[in-house]
């Protein structure tokens, strides 16, 4: 147990997201668009994509691009632009970057959207960058259900080897067996 503690207190980083991607920018209107702009704002491992969903009201315009930028708050490092990649998924429009996220914090995010008539179409929000992984406490959290399984299993286990054990040195004592009762004995005194 001791070891399974310290093991989960010390272990190297986990390099891995805790949740799928959440918005951060919901039904933006552009023109012939509606335009969500969607996070996980993992440090080391970020994950930013904007979907384009055509308004069926209007003429949808041609794109040309997507570029995102991304600033921390406290400004320990300059803007950061990245170029997204086109994605098509069930009709929707979807444009995707993987920024690096340095540091756990509050971070400006961006997103212009190149329209093909040369119209530029500026987002911007804040997000909160997280520490990558579920850390120390949260893998004893995960962790918990199944250690408590295992102990329970090898009390069940030792209980069951104890009753064994008492049994097996029960068995050993003879077995009474039943007698036949003895005829009463004549025990006659003679009458004086």
């Amino acid at each position: 147990m001791l070891t399974v503690l310290l093991a989960a207190l010390f272990q190297p980083r986990a390099w891995a997201h805790l949740g799928p991607p959440f918005p951060i920018l919901v039904d933006q209107k552009i023109p012939g668009y509606a335009v969500t702009v969607w996070s996980n704002p993992d440090v080391t491992q970020g994950v930013l994509f904007v979907t384009l969903e055509p308004d069926h009201h209007e003429l949808q315009p041609a794109l040309s691009g997507v570029d995102f930028w991304i600033e921390p708050v406290d400004g320990h490092t300059p803007r950061k632009p990245y170029h997204a990649t086109a994605e098509s998924t069930k009709g929707i429009l979807r444009y995707a970057v993987t920024p690096d996220f340095d540091a756990v914090g509050p971070w400006k995010v961006g997103a212009n959207i190149h329209l093909g008539s040369g119209v530029d179409c500026p987002l911007a929000t804040q997000v909160e960058a997280t520490p990558p992984g579920v850390g120390p406490w949260g893998l004893l959290l995960f962790l918990f259900p199944f250690i408590l399984f295992g102990a329970l299993w090898v009390a069940i286990l030792i209980r069951r080897s104890k009753r064994k054990a008492t049994l097996k040195v029960s068995s050993k004592v003879p077995v009474c067996r039943p007698v036949a009762p003895s005829p009463p004995e004549n025990n006659a005194h003679p009458r004086s």
